[in-house]
This record gives C-alpha cells, sequence and structure tokens, in this order.
C-alpha cells in the first residue's frame, strides 16, 4: 500500500467506525456523504491546502 491508500484507508476507517451505528435506511446517505468528502479531500490535496480548510469546505456545503 501506498501513502495515498493509507490515507483513503484511514478516512474509510474513521467513517465506517460510525457507520456500523446507523440505522440500515441512514447508511446509502452516509455513504454518499462518504463520496463527497473523500472528492473534497482529493481535490483539496491537489491544491496544497490544509486539512482544515478542507473540512471546511466540506461542511460549508452541507449547510
Amino acid at each position: 500500500m501506498g501513502n495515498k491508500d493509507i490515507e483513503i484507508y484511514f478516512i474509510q476507517f474513521c467513517f465506517m467506525k460510525n457507520r456500523e451505528l446507523l440505522l440500515k435506511q441512514y447508511r446509502k446517505i452516509y455513504d454518499v456523504l462518504f463520496e463527497k468528502y473523500l472528492m473534497t479531500y482529493k481535490e483539496g490535496k491537489k491544491k496544497h491546502q490544509d486539512l482544515n480548510s478542507i473540512e471546511d469546505k466540506f461542511l460549508m456545503e452541507f449547510r
């Protein structure tokens, strides 16, 4: 596994820990949010943004 794979695995792990606590009906929404977060994260990494600004952008889109 390269660094990129480890980053994605770590993000998935953080999300999946909480996913198991959700009712089935909410898991699909959660999965969509995860995909959106991952895209936002990758876009931010390309532009060399720090993680806080990536998370801020992600949260702003869902308010």
